[in-house]
Parts: structure tokens; sequence; C-alpha cells
């Protein structure tokens, strides 16, 4: 377990000294911009050029703090004991001075400064800080003593075994989305029909008068006597006809794998035993119950198991007489 971690932690190791190296420069870019920002804001206040100066030896160096000079363009012309505006009375070129800066201006960075006489600073570059990183964690993550063999094939066996078990979730996965796409056009399909079957005609509810129109049709596979088209399928009033027919597998265009069954019932008469509650309690010769199913074949849950049943996907609506 101790090699195991071990392994780990060296891996790791080299992307965690990148992400601090990234996020010091990033801190850096993002403090520089913040100072230029605010030099922008006095530079709109006091209608006047604004200077970031640093504490450099000379105009070739950085120091570790910074100040603003108002009213000039070139900050290598600021001496390092410019006057402020104060002391100028607001005469320019002069050292800004305000809310969070010292006495001479510089905004306080924290600097270092020697014993009474020594006028050497001891200054911290503004520079991309990547200096702020501790060597040793380079060198740690980059031993040369490296792995050994043992640590190798531990760290391939414990990756190994997690990569395992996310290819055991993969079946499933797959499974579920055909599922979820089969069951949606199932009903895509079923809602078709339904659609279809509520445009058909059926203006009477006497199969007998002379009038009768009813391509609706009930019963199993659903045939009328009193009906004249000429698609889905061809009726001819007179003759029986089936309106609605079973249709199989490849025989729905464009979806070779469903199959779909129309199944129509009078609310005038009993109900046949598979309606269940029949037309939900409403007993009246100008309204049918339509039934539609559809079939589809799902596909294993997983590899090598057996195939399971059909399933079906079924909707039903209530049709009226048009008068």
């Amino acid at each position: 377990m101790i090699a195991v971690l071990a392994v780990l932690g060296a891996l790791s190791m080299p992307v965690f000294a990148g992400y601090v190296r990234t996020s010091t420069v990033k801190a850096g870019a993002q403090e520089l911009v913040a100072l230029l920002n605010k030099a922008r804001q006095h530079a709109i206040v006091q209608n006047q050029s604004v200077c970031v100066a640093t504490d450099g030896s000379s105009p070739s160096t950085f120091g570790s703090r910074v100040r603003y000079v108002v009213g000039t363009t070139s900050c290598t012309s600021v001496a390092p004991t410019a006057a402020t505006c104060a002391q100028t009375g607001g005469a320019t070129p002069c050292v800004w001075i305000g809310t969070g800066t010292t006495g001479d201006g510089y905004m306080a960075q924290g600097e270092k400064s020697g014993g009474p006489g020594n006028g050497d600073r001891d200054r911290r570059r503004l520079r991309p800080r990547e200096h702020l990183l501790p060597v040793t964690m380079s060198t740690c993550a980059l031993d040369d003593r490296g792995v050994t063999l043992a640590e190798t094939l531990v760290a391939t066996a414990v990756i190994g075994i997690g990569l395992v078990a996310l290819a055991g979730t993969l079946p499933l996965s797959s499974y579920g989305v055909h599922e979820g796409r089969a069951l949606s056009t199932a009903t895509f399909l079923a809602e078709q029909k339904l659609e279809e079957i509520r445009n058909a005609a059926w203006t009477t509810t006497s199969p007998t008068s002379p009038a009768a129109v009813d391509c609706l049709g009930t019963g199993g596979a659903p045939t009328s006597t009193t009906c004249t088209r000429s698609q889905p399928t061809r009726c001819t009033s007179g003759s029986p006809c089936t309106t609605y027919a079973d249709e199989r597998p490849s025989e729905i265009a464009g979806y070779p794998v469903y199959s779909r069954a129309v199944r129509i019932w009078d609310c005038a008469q009993a109900p046949a035993p598979e309606t269940g509650a029949g037309c939900a309690g409403v007993a009246n010769a100008g309204m049918r119950l339509v039934r539609v199913t559809v079939g589809y074949a799902p596909i294993a849950a997983a590899a090598g198991a057996a195939r399971p049943a059909d399933k079906t996907a079924t909707l039903e609506m209530l049709v009226a007489t048009r008068q």
C-alpha cells in the first residue's frame, strides 16, 4: 500500500509543481494588471499622464515597490527621491500619495532595510516569480533513483483494476441509451397511428344508414363494410375491409425492427376481457376505444446474456363519431 501511494505521489508531483508555477505567474500577472488599472483611474481623475515607477536602482532593473508619478510618461526620468505632489504644491511631475502608500509614495510591498547608515536595500524583483517555487520540489519529483519495477507493476495493476471496473459499466450505459431511444421511437410510432385514426372518417353510428361512413371499424383486426378510400388500405363500401391491419417488422417504412397493431372496441357493447376497464365506464354507441401497441426487440444488458423478450409501448384514446 505504501509503495502504491509512493508511486502515485511521484507521478502527481510534476503536475502539482507545474500547477504551483502557473498559479504563481498568474497571480503576478493579475497583480500587475491591478496596478495598471489603478494608474489608469488616477490618470482619468486628474486628467494627466500617470507613470507606474519602481524603486529599481537603474532603468534596466526592477524593484520590489511601485509608485505613481503624475505628469510624465517617462518613468526612467523620475529620480527615486522625486518630490511628492504635496511637496510641490501640485506642480508636475510629482509622486502621488494616497490611501495604501507610504510617506514617499510607494505602495506598501514589504521592503527590507538594513541597519542605520546602510543605504543598500534587499529588493525582490518584479519578474515572473518562478524562483519562489522551492527547488527541492522539482528535485524530489525528478529524483535520479526513479521508480522500481515492483512499484511500476503495482501502479499498473491499480490502474488496470480501475479500467476494468469502468469497462464493466459500458454495456449498462449502452443498454440504457438503446432502451431509451427504442422506447421513444415506439411511442412516436404509436402516436403517429393514433393521429391517423383520429382523422379517419366516421360520420354515423348506424351501419345500416344509407349515408353511413365508417373507416374506423371494430375488432381485433378492425374491419368495416361502409368505408371507401384508397389508402392506407384500399376499401370499397359494401365489401368487408380491414381498416388497420397489423404491421409486422420490416412493414413500417423506415423502422424495420418495429411492429404495430391496432385494436378498436365499440363502447356500446360489453368490453372485451383484454380491455380491462373498457371505455372507462362510458357506454355510448358514438364512441370507440382505440388501442395502438408497438413492439420492439431490446438488446441484452450484458455481453453473453440471453436475449430478453420483446417489449411494447401501448397508447389508448377514445374517438367520437362526427354527427
